[in-house]
C-alpha cells in the first residue's frame, strides 16, 4: 500500500510551499514555508476467511515555516486538501481520509515553527 503517493500528489503544487513538499526529511538549507510527510504505520483489514484488500494507514504531514502566521496558513491549506479527500492516485483507491490530531511545534534553535498533522486514510489498490 503507497498512500505516500497520494498524500505527494494532493500537495505538490497546490498550497504555499509550491514544490516544497518533499518524503521523509527535508533537504539540507530548505526554502520556507515546506512541507515534509511520511506513513507511521498501514495495517491490513481481515474478514471472516479472507484478506480484504482494505488498508488503514496513518501518516504524519508536518508542515514548516518561518513565521506562525506562514505556517497557520499553509496548515489550513494541508488540511483542506486532505480531510476527508476520496478518490483514486496511482491504483491507490482512497475511502475517506479522516484528519486525526494537529500540534504546533515551535523550533527555538532553527528559529521556526513547525505543524505536525496526523490522518488516517482508508484505502486500497487496484
Amino acid at each position: 500500500m503507497d498512500a505516500m503517493k497520494v498524500v505527494g500528489t494532493r500537495l505538490l503544487d497546490e498550497t504555499s510551499a509550491g514544490t516544497r513538499v518533499y518524503p521523509l526529511y527535508l533537504p539540507q538549507n530548505v526554502t520556507y514555508p515546506c512541507i515534509s510527510y511520511f506513513q507511521i504505520s498501514a495495517s491490513q483489514t481481515h474478514a471472516m476467511g479472507m484478506d480484504l484488500n482494505l488498508w488503514r494507514v496513518r501518516i504524519q504531514v508536518d508542515v514548516w515555516g518561518e513565521t506562525y502566521a506562514a505556517t497557520q496558513v499553509l496548515a489550513d491549506e494541508v488540511r483542506a486538501r486532505l480531510s476527508r479527500w476520496k478518490g483514486t492516485i496511482d491504483g491507490v483507491t482512497v475511502i475517506d481520509t479522516l484528519f486525526d490530531d494537529e500540534e504546533m511545534v515551535p523550533d527555538p534553535d532553527m528559529m521556526t515553527y513547525r505543524v505536525l498533522q496526523e490522518y488516517t486514510m482508508l484505502a486500497g489498490t487496484a
